[in-house]
């Protein structure tokens, strides 16, 4: 399962959920249209993150913490992120 995709100039990086790690020749932008709709949501310019894979959101210092532990900072207002992640989730 798809955790994270971090974005990487013209290049993207998967990080799946049993650690394993895929790099892509596609822009950020050009794979988020290929995903499952309704599982993932952009929290930064560089960060597209799996709802499902969601610990905790910290709004003190800005970061979702996925179940791997990984601490993904985003861009948005808490309010706008909440939104984000209620939206895509429905």
């Amino acid at each position: 399962m798809k955790l994270s995709i971090v974005n990487h100039n013209c290049y993207t990086t998967i990080y799946l959920t049993n650690g394993e790690r895929i790099l892509i020749s596609k822009s950020l932008l050009k794979f988020s249209k290929e995903l499952e709709l309704g599982k993932f949501v952009r929290v930064s310019q560089s960060y597209l993150i799996n709802i499902n894979c969601i610990k905790i959101v910290n709004k003190k210092k800005k970061q979702i913490e996925l179940i791997d532990q990984s601490k993904i900072p985003y861009t948005t207002t808490i309010k706008e992120l909440l939104c984000l992640i209620s939206t895509v989730a429905v």
